[in-house]
Order: C-alpha cells, then sequence, then structure tokens
C-alpha cells in the first residue's frame, strides 16, 4: 500500500482544545441568530396567525374592514359605534361567540345591505350583491306570439364552472327563442332576489347588446360593467361567460320590456338597471326591493365572510340607484284575469305590440 506523504507544513494536525471551543461558540452564537431573526419574523408577519382564534382580534378585525370599506364611512362616528360593538361581546369566549353581534354591527352600518355569512350557510347566500337566498329555480322561456319571453331567477352559486353552466343554459334559452325570429322580448326579473349579477349577464347578454351596461360607483373611482362577444365584465376582468360561441340576435338592439317588482333584490336590480338608457326599453310592475347597491367579500379567520356594501349601482347613462328603482310604467302585479293573462306581461305585450322607428338602422 502506497503511503501518502504531506509536506511538513500540509500535515494534518490534530485541532486544538482552544480552535474547537471557538468553532462550537460559532456554531451555538450562529444559531441563536437564526432563531432571533425567526423570533422576529415571527413576531412581525405571524402575530395574526398566532391571534386568529382569540375573539378579541377577530372582532376588532372585522370593525377594522368596516370602518375601512363601508360605504357609511364617512358619515359613522366611528369612536362612538366601535363602543356601542363591543358591548355586543362582553363574554365572548370563541369566534363563534361574536358571529350575532358581528350581525347586529352590521344593522348598525345603516346600509341595509351589509351581512354576515358563515362557512355553514347555505350556498344560496348571494355572492357578492345581495341577502340570503333560497334554492332558486332554472331560467325559462316561451313564446307569446311574436314576442319572446325569458324569465330569470336569481342565481347565487360562485364556482367558475357553475357560472359558466348557469350563463351558458341562459342564452341556450334565449338561442331557441331566437329561432322563431321574434319582434321584440320580454325580460321578467319580478322574481329575481338576487345573488350573482355576472352569469345573469353573460347569459341575456345578447338581448342587452353590446357595450358598456352600467357601473360601480364608489368613493374611489367608478368600475364599469359591460358585455362583449359572451362575456361579462367587470372592468377589464371578465366575470362570467358562455361555454357556447357567442349568440348575435339577427336583428340587434330589439324592443325590449322589463318586468320588476318588490321581489326584484340586489343582483336582480343590477340587470334591470343593465337594462335603462337602453334603446327602445321600458320597465313594468313595480318597484324593486331598493338594494341597489354593491357588496364586496372580506373573508375572515373562520371561513366567516363579511359582505360589506361599498359601492352604488348606477345605469349606462351615468345616474345613480342605490334605492327602490321605480318602473316606467305602474301596473298592479296581481292574480291572473278571468282568461289567465298575466297583468303586467299584458301591459308589456300592448306595449310591444306599437309600432315604432328603426334603431340601429334594424327594423323589428
Amino acid at each position: 500500500m502506497q503511503e501518502t506523504v504531506f509536506p511538513p507544513q500540509d500535515r494534518p494536525r490534530k485541532p486544538s482544545a482552544s480552535a474547537a471551543l471557538r468553532r462550537r461558540l460559532r456554531s451555538i452564537l450562529g444559531s441563536r441568530v437564526v432563531l432571533a431573526v425567526a423570533v422576529c419574523l415571527f413576531a412581525g408577519t405571524g402575530w395574526w396567525w398566532w391571534k386568529r382564534d382569540d375573539p378579541k382580534v377577530y372582532f376588532a378585525h372585522a370593525l377594522d374592514l368596516m370602518e375601512q370599506h363601508s360605504i357609511r364611512r364617512r358619515v359613522i362616528d366611528w369612536p362612538v359605534f366601535r363602543a356601542a360593538a363591543w358591548q355586543r361581546v362582553k363574554g365572548a369566549r370563541t369566534r363563534r361567540d361574536t358571529h350575532e353581534a358581528l350581525r347586529e354591527t352590521l344593522r348598525a352600518l345603516g346600509d341595509h345591505h351589509s351581512f354576515l355569512q358563515l362557512p355553514s350557510d347555505a350556498p344560496a347566500k348571494a355572492q357578492g350583491r345581495g341577502q340570503p337566498q333560497q334554492p332558486v329555480s332554472s331560467a325559462s322561456g316561451r313564446m307569446f306570439g311574436r314576442i319572446a319571453y325569458v324569465s330569470i331567477p336569481g342565481y347565487s352559486s360562485g364556482t367558475v364552472g357553475q357560472n359558466t353552466l348557469f350563463a351558458t343554459k341562459l342564452q341556450r334559452i334565449v338561442a331557441g327563442l331566437e329561432a322563431q325570429d321574434p319582434a321584440g322580448w320580454i325580460v321578467d326579473l319580478r322574481e329575481n332576489p338576487g345573488g350573482n349579477m355576472w352569469p345573469m349577464l353573460a347569459g341575456i347578454g345578447p338581448v342587452l347588446g353590446e357595450g358598456d351596461v352600467g357601473r360601480f360607483v364608489a368613493e374611489e373611482g367608478v368600475t364599469v360593467w359591460s358585455y362583449r362577444n359572451g362575456v361579462a365584465y367587470v372592468g377589464a376582468r371578465a366575470a362570467a361567460w358562455v361555454s357556447d360561441p357567442p349568440l348575435r340576435l339577427r336583428h340587434p338592439w330589439p324592443p325590449v320590456a322589463v318586468l320588476t317588482g318588490p321581489h326584484t333584490v340586489s343582483s336582480g336590480e343590477a340587470v334591470a338597471i343593465a337594462f335603462r338608457g337602453r334603446p327602445d326599453t321600458r320597465s313594468f310592475s313595480a318597484g324593486t326591493r331598493g338594494l341597489s347597491t354593491g357588496n364586496v367579500h372580506y373573508i375572515l379567520s373562520d371561513g366567516a365572510s363579511l359582505l360589506l356594501t361599498t359601492s352604488t349601482d348606477a345605469d349606462r347613462l351615468g345616474r345613480v340607484y342605490g334605492d327602490v328603482i321605480p318602473p316606467d310604467e305602474p301596473v298592479a302585479d296581481g292574480p291572473e284575469d278571468q282568461t289567465g293573462a298575466d297583468p303586467v306581461v299584458a301591459a308589456a305585450l300592448s306595449w310591444l305590440a306599437t309600432p315604432r322607428p328603426a334603431v340601429g338602422g334594424e327594423t323589428n
């Protein structure tokens, strides 16, 4: 076996006791530095996670969101408001114990639209817009002679796939009616309790027409709603769309009668507003519920959401609502008459039968 020979200056030497001690100290000090850095990072960014189960921290965070984002934040006396809110959570030991106090506090904001949504709530809670909803039926359509009739129910699911399915089914109903070459349209929103406005707009878009159709007006600015090529947009973001090739009407900009009433709520009101200012369009029946404002989700640490009213709805002409939307033509929405006719539909049919000039170069 060949032996390796080191020059005297390169030969390995047994470490001295003092050198080993120095290395040990450096290792210990380095570990302490890393630990100190970790503690600082945790203190700076992990405090909320560490304290997230604390009901006081949880409730304080919700109050902060209200003060920062509520549409009424400039008119509320926040020291007084907060003092009253804290009285409601005396004795709370868990986050769940604060939920009823949060509901009362949201009502105290005075916008009539903000609410608390719990993870255990049914999925029919309004998605970004309105009040708690019951399960809703499907959209439906039929012909009254040469007039197409579409009823749009509330819709509150939030997954992309479900939104696309709803919008596509609605647009297929429109396509089936369009194939019968209607001379005008009735869009019935009387039983639309709200939910998610975007699939509704994407589905009815061919009747509504392309372009800007409404807007959210907030202190920070204006966000436009629009419909183009089967897609409903909020600002520049696609909010909902159809999976089929987008439908285009044979006769663009047909006359449209929109039916509303006290059961037209929140997103249902937004769809009604989208038709406001549209050429050759008239609304019938009664005023809406009066929640024509926009809500935004703020998710809390237990999965609950504050749906805070942050904006007011406006139409394509810039007219701001925020309350009951009155119809152009009031009609008593009572029981059907002896012939089985709906008096509101009858009034809409009468208006649609009136001769009218061409709109947008088309004869309807």
